[in-house]
């Protein structure tokens, strides 16, 4: 137990560091490092970072996607895109509920929607998830760049991101990307 919560901390430290560098990197335009990796695998290192927050909340995360798909992409942008997506869904929950990811290769690009049935975003508000500092958080609770960074950095990929929501529905955000479906 203890291994484990120790393995999990330096992931997640690590992946702070990877997450400071992309923000680095992206303010001096250095060049993406792309690669093939597995969707499925990138998901489950980013569940076993968060994955015990989601317990003690009493939330339920459902994939569902093609396990071996290979996607050829920037993977460190790809992990920090849906890190932010997953974590703000856990956070839009207060106890229970479900987050839902999806992902599939559709002709020419792939898609990925990260879902919660929490407490939504109402309409004056959804048009602003996306800028720099903006947050409906307390301050001890988030920045208000999670989303920015998520905005940013899909379209450094050259692709789009929207946000859709239900208030005490659904919330759902959906990433589109170029992928020519070799891996």
């Amino acid at each position: 137990e203890v291994k484990g919560t120790l393995a999990a901390i330096t992931r997640l430290v690590a992946l702070s560091e990877n997450v400071i560098k992309n923000l680095l990197d992206f303010s001096r335009n250095k060049p993406s490092d792309i690669r093939s990796f597995r969707m499925r695998e990138v998901l489950e290192q980013i569940l076993m970072l968060v994955g015990k927050t989601a317990q003690r909340k009493n939330i339920k995360i459902v994939i569902a996607g093609d396990e071996d798909l290979i996607i050829r992409s920037d993977s460190n942008a790809m992990q920090h895109i849906l890190f932010n997506l997953i974590i703000n869904a856990i956070d839009a929950l207060t106890e229970g509920g479900e987050i839902g990811i999806e992902y599939a290769a559709l002709p020419g690009k792939l898609r990925f929607s990260v879902s919660d049935n929490g407490t939504g975003i109402n309409s004056e508000n959804i048009t602003k998830v996306f800028n720099p500092f903006y947050t409906t958080k307390s301050p001890d609770r988030g920045t208000g760049l999670g989303l920015y960074v998520v905005y940013n950095l899909v379209e450094q990929l050259m692709g789009t991101v929207t946000a859709v929501s239900d208030p005490g529905v659904r919330t759902v955000f959906t990433v589109t990307i170029p992928h020519d479906g070799r891996g």
